[in-house]
């Protein structure tokens, strides 16, 4: 039995008005059918912006389109191969243009909502409230507007945590082995998706074990094929790991610690200020407007409202995603307080994205009338098209500002004909991606040429069949800057004789929408190279 709507007895009106004009406003939303429409909307909006609207991308897009010239077991020593095979396996369908890289990203944001959706569905009482969680990201910036922007493998790593997550609770109330089959590879997946999904599952996993119903799942014979599959799925970029083990520890060291003259409990200290404020930035402004929209849910111990079996399945499905997390947040603390980790980043803490399920699951089943319901969807749609329209705004706006770095609007067509026309046809490109990561995207107008990184030294680009021109390029910086000219010992590092014959100057067009602004790249042509620039 459902309690009265609280706006109703609202003795100054503002609350019931407000009901109201949120109940109009997002009633419609309130369906299953409406929830996946408005969603895969969104994402279709960002696919056609980013395929065909943007001309250029971000470093992250480039860099994904260089390390995708060659299938390698492993690119980088922090981050696996997962997105880039998946790019690889599209460019070879489609080739080498930007809508493979958003037909993967735009796939994986899809098993993301989906996934959150079937979780919420498990642990809530009321499907609304499902519906409301399966929308909540949009109310994340680092989600609606910061992934849909940048993020490649972080976008995996969030579509992993989500599946697994959802794939558990399937484990729970199924005896049969396709589940145990599922969870095995969405463990070996999510693995070499991004490495800290493994604190996530090691959290997900050790609150299994807490959980009576899932425990017997968890140590029955059949979890060996799920362990046996997962490590198959991961097996090679563990291999490559175990290969490049003293490169990776000391980029390791690099990135998440630094000097500690300071005295080690400083350091401690920092880190673990920047884990608690990573943790909470990465679910703002999500988490300021649910104890707006769902105030009772605040109150320890307030008595649910829904009693029976959704009742108790809500209550149980809470429980388990509670002591994963809380697994999840004390063995993050002890990490960093042991290991005197400071360096960290809030994309870092994707990890904790199902938090805001556990709320919608006590929400579900304590929340009175509809009007705190109605508050949410409304507010969630309007954030979801305001990151929307952000990501436009930002395209149209960026150039204005001489220090921003309007990466949207790089001419890279223009750009490449430029360089066609100072006399580059095929070859080897060496790009000083300072500021611009120019290589991956100059890629797809030169598909005979192979590009390499000085900014990202692991490329796994193969070598030409034949000896070719060597193009340089690097970005001119803003005036009163040196620019990176590459050095005569940067030219016998590449293989180059520094005295062999060759060309200079500059290739400049204007950013597109670029309000007077240009883009400009210095370059250095070789004809008579050595035979590195195969």
């Amino acid at each position: 039995m459902q309690a009265s709507d609280p706006a109703a007895g609202d003795p100054h009106g503002w609350l019931a008005r407000l009901d109201r004009a949120a109940e109009r406003a997002s009633g419609w939303l309130q369906t299953g059918s409406a929830v996946a429409a408005f969603i895969a909307g969104l994402c279709l909006l960002q696919f056609v912006l980013r395929s065909w609207v943007f001309p250029g991308g971000t470093n992250d897009d480039s860099e994904q389109y260089l390390y995708s010239q060659a299938f390698s077991l492993g690119y980088q020593h922090s981050n696996p191969p997962l997105f880039t095979w998946l790019l690889i396996a599209v460019q070879q369908v489609i080739g080498q243009v930007p809508m493979a890289l958003h037909i993967v990203k735009t796939s994986l944001f899809a098993i993301f909502f989906a996934s959150t959706y079937l979780v919420a569905r498990e642990i809530t009482a009321d499907r609304r409230f499902a519906l409301a969680a399966a929308v909540s990201p949009f109310a994340i910036y680092y989600v609606a507007f910061d992934a849909m922007r940048t993020y490649t493998h972080s976008i995996a790593l969030m579509a992993a945590v989500m599946a697994t997550l959802a794939l558990v609770y399937w484990l729970r109330r199924s005896t049969s082995l396709w589940p145990y089959l599922a969870l095995g590879l969405a463990l070996g997946l999510g693995t070499i998706s991004k490495y800290n999904f493994l604190l996530f599952t090691s959290a997900l996993l050790l609150a299994g074990l807490l959980d009576p119903q899932l425990r017997a799942r968890l140590l029955d014979r059949r979890m060996l094929i799920a362990v046996a599959l997962a490590l198959a799925v991961m097996g090679p970029n563990l291999y490559w790991l175990i290969e490049n083990a003293p490169a990776i520890n000391a980029k390791l060291q690099d990135k998440l610690t630094v000097d500690d003259s300071a005295g080690g409990l400083t350091a401690r200290l920092e880190g673990l200020g920047a884990f608690l404020a990573a943790g909470f930035n990465i679910l703002l402004p999500l988490l300021l407007l649910l104890p707006l929209c769902f105030p009772r849910s605040l109150l320890p111990r307030e008595a649910s409202l829904i009693k029976g079996p959704d009742a108790q399945r809500s209550l149980a499905g809470q429980a388990l995603l509670g002591n994963a997390l809380l697994i999840l947040f004390v063995g993050c603390f002890l990490a960093i307080l042991i290991g005197g980790f400071d360096r960290i980043s809030n994309h870092y803490m994707l990890i904790f994205l199902p938090a805001p399920l556990w709320f919608f699951a006590r929400a579900s089943r304590i929340e009175a009338g509809s009007g705190g319901l109605h508050r949410f969807f409304t507010l969630a749609m309007v954030l979801a098209l305001v990151a929307a329209s952000a990501i436009v705004i930002k395209f149209l706006t960026d150039p204005l500002e001489p220090r921003r770095r309007p990466y949207n609007n790089v001419p890279y067509a223009e750009i490449a004909e430029a360089l066609q026309r100072a006399g580059f046809a095929a070859g080897t490109v060496y790009a000083y991606d300072n500021l611009f990561t120019v290589s991956g995207h100059l890629r797809r107008y030169f598909p005979e040429s192979r590009f390499l990184s000085l900014r990202h030294n692991v490329s796994p680009a193969p070598e030409r069949a034949e000896p070719g021109q060597c193009l340089i390029l690097w970005y001119e910086k803003r005036p009163g800057e040196t620019p990176a000219i590459p050095s005569d010992a940067a030219y016998r590092d590449l293989g180059i004789d520094p005295q062999a014959p060759q060309s200079e100057g500059f290739v400049e067009a204007p950013f597109v929408n670029g309000w007077g602004r240009t883009f400009k790249l210095s370059y250095r042509l070789v004809d008579e190279a050595a035979q590195r620039c195969r």
